[in-house]
């Protein structure tokens, strides 16, 4: 483990050192996330002028969902949403053989040789809504609460990590995989609705099939004083079965795989 924790870190300094040669972009993108986040305020203000709550969500209960959306979406930037890209590279160019001789595990090198650190931003704005949110709404984030929050963010960021491995396993042998990069972001670009406004066969797919629950709603749910222990304990069992599922799945797909150069 205190190896990976120093490869890691190694990697995370050569991600910043070389961002910051191109600083122009990374305050770009800096100001592109500030700017979606004041879009997504005013989106939700002007809906909630219509009506007063969205299925029993408060206005400032969906900011703070918004904001832990941008929260994880900049957490996953650090650490397994940079995995989708980096995938995609060494199927398409058929590097993948290359990963494969390292001395340290494929999925942990295809998920952090390149930290996409331009994104950074999204965990301070995700803070700030957060914060703002609590204190304008008069919702109280308690200690208890915001533990709970952390624990199942990070679950979230597994699943994330093993819905990705599970779909680059499928990749695997399909070679073309730029719809799968679109499916992913379409997972993480509907998180930030909260998953109660569906009902029957869609709130069983998105809750129980799909996980995108998982990633942000019941994380919030735990922190606005909202929890569901039914949730939290298949966020838990999910976490643990996607995971070792995603890793054996990833490595018995390896025995197939032949590489666009072969």
């Amino acid at each position: 483990m205190k190896r990976y924790i120093k490869v890691y870190l190694k990697l995370l300094s050569m991600s910043w050192s070389t961002n910051m040669v191109y600083r122009v972009n990374f305050f770009l993108w800096a100001f592109i996330h500030s700017f979606t986040a004041v879009i997504s305020i005013i989106f939700f203000k002007t809906v909630f002028g219509f009506i007063s709550d969205i299925n029993g969500w408060s206005y400032y209960e969906i900011l703070i969902l918004v904001g832990t959306r941008k929260l994880f979406t900049g957490i996953g930037s650090l650490t397994v949403i940079p995995m989708i890209y980096g995938l995609t590279g060494y199927i398409k160019n058929g590097k993948l053989e290359g990963l494969l001789a390292k001395p340290i595990d494929t999925i942990f090198m295809a998920a952090f040789r390149w930290l996409d650190v331009e994104d950074v931003g999204n965990i301070f704005i995700g803070l700030g809504i957060i914060i703002f949110s609590a204190r304008e709404g008069g919702i109280y984030l308690g200690f208890g609460n915001i533990i709970l929050f952390s624990i199942l963010l990070i679950l979230g960021l597994i699943i994330l990590h093993s819905v990705i491995v599970i779909i680059f396993s499928f990749a695997l042998r399909l070679i073309f995989v730029e719809s799968l990069n679109n499916l992913v972001w379409t997972f993480l670009n509907i998180s930030d609705r909260p998953v109660t406004i569906y009902k029957g066969g869609m709130y069983i797919f998105l809750v129980f099939i799909l996980p995108i629950a998982m990633m942000v709603f019941v994380p919030v749910q735990a922190l606005i004083n909202k929890v569901d222990w039914v949730l939290v304990g298949y966020s838990i069992v999910f976490t643990i079965i996607t995971f070792f599922s995603s890793r054996f799945l990833f490595y018995r797909s390896l025995r197939n795989f032949s590489g666009v150069s072969s």
